[in-house]
């Protein structure tokens, strides 16, 4: 069994060290910063997200999935339904690749994240607004990915 794990294990940290390679294309690392914290106690570290390109996490697995579409898949498009990190995301690898992205969000989406994955998409990016929850929204997306052929990211 420790020979399985191992492998296992090995083939997870090679897969983690290529989404890496990919995702990194778009945006550069966020840094570890120590926060300054008087008196005894164990040391915390955090995460610069807010340095990011979206100042969220969630732009890498857009963005990585969207590295290894295939010829075939960048050239139907891809379609996904957020309510707004996800979409910048998403945004961000369409304008790069050159990859067309629809990006469905409630009706309720702010016009600041609007504003924000059109931003990072621009001609790339096309937003429909559907329904009045996220549920509404993907569902209207699934129902575009069934009649285009688009990939759902």
């Amino acid at each position: 069994m420790a020979i399985q794990d191992e492998s296992l294990s090995g083939r997870l940290r090679q897969e983690t060290l290529l989404a890496r390679g990919r995702v990194y294309r778009f945006g550069k690392p966020t840094p570890l910063e120590l926060l300054p914290i008087a008196g005894p106690g164990p040391e915390i570290w955090v995460k610069r997200e807010d340095v990011s390109p979206i100042k969220a996490y969630k732009w890498r697995g857009a963005c990585n999935r969207m590295a290894v579409l295939t010829p075939d898949e960048s050239a139907r498009g891809v379609v996904t339904a957020s309510a707004g990190n996800h979409a910048q995301g998403v945004a961000l690898a369409a304008k790069t690749l050159g990859i067309r992205a629809r990006i469905y969000m409630p009706r309720s989406t702010p016009r600041v994240k609007q504003t924000a994955v059109m931003t990072h998409g621009g001609e790339f990016v096309e937003i429909r607004l559907a329904g009045d929850s996220y549920d509404e929204a993907v569902a209207a997306a699934k129902l575009d990915q069934a009649a285009s052929g688009a990939v759902y990211v």
